[in-house]
């Protein structure tokens, strides 16, 4: 007994099948990054931290998986990446910041390396600026940070637009103990009356309760005025 042959729709079944297996195999997955993964940042000066961005496509016939990434210094920090898979098409963006610090006078490159489930992985996003040494007359932000003080003058609004000590905020004292706790961890806030007696009773009374360091200048505003009148500004008395 001779089996029977295929119909035509059977084979054309088949085909269809073999073709889908084929065709599923062939498609995969591809980064193609932004600017072929040269972030160029220009220049900047020692001590900046530049913000930046860098966008990935999938540019492959089937979903792209950012599986981890790792980068190569301390300085290069990536604040987010794309949530999820990309699919066939789409592209997300990559957000990060650069640090210079003691970088200056260099050519500095760094790499954001991903990995991903493209058959290309690993792929690596190179991040370059061009870094000039600090001038004498520059400071960055840390070093002011070390001896970073707050002077508040706790007089009246009156008091303090006729005169004051240069530099000085104005926080009257009936609002200074809800003011100052808005600041943060560690500073040192100084701080004057007219005489001191206030000054005095506000850092008596709050330093114990506050998570800065209060510090009353001795005589207030007055002794501040015998001592080093050039020292003031405001409308002449």
């Amino acid at each position: 007994m001779t089996g029977s042959k295929p119909s035509a729709t059977a084979f054309f079944l088949i085909v269809i099948c073999v073709l889908g297996v084929v065709l599923g195999a062939m498609a995969e997955p591809e980064l193609s990054p932004e600017k072929d993964g040269k972030i160029d940042l220009g220049i900047t000066t020692e001590g900046q931290i530049k913000r930046g961005t860098f966008a990935v496509t999938n540019s492959g016939d089937s979903r792209l998986k950012i599986e981890h990434y790792m980068v190569n210094c301390t300085c290069v920090k990536l604040l987010s990446s794309p949530a999820g898979d990309l699919g066939p098409g789409e592209s997300g963006e990559f957000k990060f910041l650069f640090d210079t610090t003691g970088l200056g006078g260099k050519e500095s490159e760094k790499e954001v390396i991903l990995f991903t489930n493209a058959p290309n992985s690993p792929h690596r996003i190179k991040i370059s600026t061009q870094v000039r040494p600090k001038a004498t007359y520059q400071v960055n932000s840390e070093e002011i940070l070390e001896e970073f003080t707050v002077l508040v003058d706790v007089r009246s609004r009156g008091q303090f637009e006729k005169s004051h000590i240069l530099g000085a905020k104005n926080v009257p004292k009936e609002d200074f103990p809800a003011w100052v706790q808005t600041l943060p961890e560690g500073l040192t806030v100084y701080i004057y009356s007219q005489e001191g007696e206030i000054s005095d009773r506000l850092a008596g009374e709050l330093d114990s309760k506050l998570q800065v360091k209060l510090k009353s200048l001795v005589g207030g505003y007055l002794q501040w005025k015998l001592a080093h009148e050039s020292y003031l500004r405001g409308r002449k008395e």
